[in-house]
């Protein structure tokens, strides 16, 4: 896995070993509409040295939602 931060700081493209790459737009609010997906809608921005990055609308029809397999996701 490689993340990579853009120039402009807007964003940060997470590129996977398969060849498939994840995009976290930075300082944004998530859509007031969002599509559930594989990877969902997600924003990020620095917390001092530590990024987070907060993920809304994962498509959650499978025991794992995301590329990252030992994530699961949260039931309620």
């Amino acid at each position: 896995m490689q993340m990579l931060q853009h120039p402009d700081r807007n964003r940060i493209t997470i590129r996977y070993k398969w060849d498939q790459v994840r995009h976290i737009l930075m300082n944004q609010p998530h859509p007031p509409q969002v599509t559930p997906s594989w990877y969902g809608d997600s924003v990020g921005h620095y917390e001092g040295d530590t990024f987070v990055i907060d993920t809304v609308g994962i498509k959650a029809d499978r025991p794992f939602a995301m590329v990252d397999l030992r994530t699961p996701r949260l039931c309620t």
